[in-house]
């Protein structure tokens, strides 16, 4: 048995990719926002993943965007606790090959997704490596608090420092291809001359919209 899990903050004017908010307004940014997950779970339906989000207290105006679905409660003090508990839920039920991925990276397809499962057979953690220096993707059976301890979520080299945790734990760890998650005017920029959007997809109107291309 294998799950996907899709980590979301609800979209919320103003409180999500606050840093895009230097060029754009919160009413685009959210747009844009509630794009990126719209288009994640279209693309990854066939896995019927689980939601995460967060807050915990705003399921409700997530359902109306989203609809039914698995819904998981992010619970934790940082995103590394969130990780862990979620995994830790899975595990105890007996489900080992787990991936979760974030919704900000508009160029994941289904078959990054297989990809880390296919590297679970053998390897302990799976990782996919984001251009910043973090990751949009984790899986496999190595997910344990351990691996997150002094990492620094605010930082340049979250990967490196989960690497360094995972190799002190003595688990081996296969990667999946580098991907750009979108936090910044910049990598907005960087997707739209990548050229690999769907032009059926929300992120595509969206984009084209807010860059007036």
């Amino acid at each position: 048995m294998r799950e996907v899990i899709v980590f979301t903050k609800v979209p919320e004017r103003g409180k999500v990719k606050t840093r895009l908010q230097k060029r754009y307004s919160s009413y685009q940014v959210e747009e844009l926002y509630t794009a990126f997950l719209l288009d994640t779970l279209e693309k990854l339906r066939e896995f019927y993943p689980y939601v995460a989000y967060w807050p915990p207290d705003k399921l409700q105006p997530l359902w109306m965007i989203i609809g039914e679905r698995k819904y998981a409660v992010q619970r934790g003090k940082d995103f590394g606790e969130k990780i862990q508990n979620i995994f830790r839920d899975f595990y105890k039920m007996g489900i080992r090959n787990t991936v979760a991925v974030g919704c900000d990276v508009p160029t994941l397809t289904k078959k990054h997704i297989e990809d880390a499962f296919k590297l679970m057979g053998d390897h302990d953690l799976v990782v996919g490596p984001a251009n910043d220096g973090g990751f949009y993707l984790i899986g496999g059976a190595g997910v344990k608090k351990e691996l997150f301890e002094g990492v620094n979520w605010e930082g340049k080299n979250v990967l490196d420092s989960v690497l360094s945790n995972a190799a002190e734990l003595g688990l081996k760890v296969g990667k999946t291809q580098t991907l750009l998650d979108i936090d910044t005017p910049e990598n907005l920029d960087a997707l739209w001359k990548l050229g690999e959007l769907d032009e059926r997809s929300n992120t595509y109107r969206v984009v084209k919209k807010m860059l007036k291309r």
